[in-house]
């Protein structure tokens, strides 16, 4: 009996070892249409050779799809190029690669590792056991071989905590992006009053998810004092209950900020959309930058 129990507590254990995955940039094998693999400070590059470049896993350990629900990957492609990166997968219950079992992304290339993050939740497909995946992050036309590169490449819990890459910022009013590039959102200030405004990848679920993460660098002559909004679902406006203030000095320099939302009674329910102001007062020149967003 002891015997049989400790041999299910181990079965148990190595199923939530494996219950996230993560792919290191050894851990990627050309499959097709690709030539000269490397990979160099955790960064996996080649050649695509071919319309159809595809990558595969070495060393594959299937995990559950339940337990996981977020891709977070980085890629690199040449400034100004447009390719479609899609992700497939096998299960148990559907072992055989196809359409309905994978996710696609588009990209626009910025010539940097730009971080990408995708909710996998909500597909039909993405249940059970996955057994098997494999990548196919460049599709092209067969004579125009581009060079690309694949940075981080993991598959999460968002429960764990969810990721707002820079190109999630999407909207701007009293201030223009004039960058996005090594995951550094970069702004002007343009008015008074500036905000950004983000895509969440997935929503955020405030019963598990208590606290936001980000690095700010402000220019010198902003107000120090900076204010965050969301919206739970069902809300049509952001308003001054469902915020939180935060201070930052205004130096020109990364200060890394901290905001504890697990006493905030209005942080509940599912968050669908975040607005950032930076800054109660613009300085009048100078840019602003946000780095390393998490909600977690």
């Amino acid at each position: 009996m002891k015997k049989a129990l400790l041999s299910g507590i181990a079965a148990f254990a190595a199923l939530q070892l494996a219950a996230e995955i993560a792919v290191p940039a050894t851990g990627w094998q050309i499959s097709k249409d690709a030539v000269n693999p490397a990979a160099v400070n955790d960064v996996f590059t080649a050649t695509s050779s071919g319309s159809d470049t595809i990558l595969k896993i070495t060393d594959f350990k299937q995990f559950p799809a339940g337990a996981n629900d977020l891709l977070v990957f980085s890629m690199r492609f040449p400034e100004g190029k447009k390719t479609m990166f899609q992700m497939f997968w096998a299960s148990k219950e559907q072992p055989n690669y196809s359409e309905g079992n994978s996710i696609r992304q588009a990209i626009t290339g910025t010539g940097a590792l730009e971080t990408y993050c995708v909710n996998l939740s909500g597909h039909k497909g993405w249940t059970g056991t996955i057994t098997n995946l494999r990548i196919d992050p460049v599709s092209i036309p067969k004579n125009a071989p581009e060079a690309f590169a694949i940075g981080e490449f993991k598959i999460i819990d968002a429960a764990a905590g969810m990721p707002v890459p820079a190109r999630n910022w999407v909207s701007a009013t009293n201030c223009k992006f004039t960058g996005s590039g090594d995951n550094i959102v970069t702004g002007e200030f343009i008015g008074k009053d500036p905000f950004i405004g983000a895509a969440l990848p997935a929503k955020i679920d405030a019963s598990t998810l208590k606290a936001i993460e980000f690095e700010l660098k402000l220019p010198q002559g902003s107000a120090p004092v900076g204010q965050l909004f969301w919206m739970p679902e069902g809300q049509k406006a952001y308003s001054e209950p469902c915020s939180a203030r935060f201070k930052i000095p205004a130096d020109g320099e990364f200060h890394k900020v901290t905001i504890d939302l697990s006493k905030k009674a209005e942080w509940k329910g599912s968050i669908v959309a975040l607005r950032f102001d930076m800054t109660d007062k613009p300085a009048q020149s100078g840019q602003f930058q946000l780095r390393n967003f998490i909600v977690k």
